[in-house]
């Protein structure tokens, strides 16, 4: 008899507890707010360093391109720090700079000479070794 009460009891408490307390959910709540702060700011920072990355690597694969460039204009294209823009077949974002040590040669057989360049935005910089004969990148 003392059993068959216990077992009403508790299906009676089980029939009226369907829904979350409002402390519960304020924990929750309190759990994911905190969770949120920590995470967001990473994922910024990490978003910006991918499309850092991508501008990077289209950078690099154009001037990659420049012997095939070069091979159907049949003529010597010359990469310095102050190569004119207008020049190229394509453009460099405008917070970003080219540095390049020595002058690297594209000539019109579609072979280059080589050489190491730097690729300069805000504070991040990466460095590159262009290694002849089709200047093939090597991040240094």
């Amino acid at each position: 008899m003392v059993i068959n009460k216990l077992k009403a009891n508790k299906l009676n408490k089980a029939q009226f507890q369907k829904a979350f307390t409002i402390l519960e959910l304020i924990i929750v709540f309190f759990f994911f707010a905190l969770i949120s702060g920590i995470a967001l700011p990473n994922l910024t920072r990490a978003y910006d360093s991918w499309q850092r990355r991508l501008v990077t690597d289209d950078l690099i694969l154009n001037i990659n391109r420049l012997n095939l460039f070069a091979l159907e204009q049949e003529k010597t294209i010359v990469l310095t720090d102050s190569t004119p823009l207008s020049h190229l077949p394509f453009e460099i974002p405008e917070n970003y700079q080219m540095i390049i040590k020595d002058p690297i040669y594209f000539y019109p057989n579609g072979v280059c000479s080589g050489g190491t360049m730097s690729l300069k935005s805000g504070n991040f910089e990466s460095h590159y070794e262009l290694q002849a004969p089709y200047c093939t990148p090597k991040k240094i």
